[in-house]
């Protein structure tokens, strides 16, 4: 199964999404959501930070979702307030 995330800047008007493979079900990855949340904002900061040269404290907006059964299950969603 497929953990997909997605993140907007302050700075930039792009977005950028990233996804990475989990060798687990449904109800594991509900039953483990701070870790799957976890390993998704490391990945999304290591690639925004390395090959972006953007801060991912800078980040406005970032959600973690998967796909179950053809619909989208959101596990993590942070919108920065301003």
């Amino acid at each position: 199964m497929k953990i997909h995330y997605s993140a907007m800047f302050d700075d930039k008007e792009m977005s950028y999404h990233g996804e990475f493979e989990v060798t687990a079900t449904h109800k594991q990855i509900q039953a483990n959501i701070p870790r799957v949340t976890s390993v998704a904002i490391g990945k999304c900061k290591e690639k925004c930070e390395q090959e972006f040269n953007i801060k991912f404290e800078a980040m406005r907006f970032f959600e973690v979702y998967y796909y179950h059964e053809k619909k989208e299950v959101l596990i993590f969603k942070k919108v920065k307030e301003v």
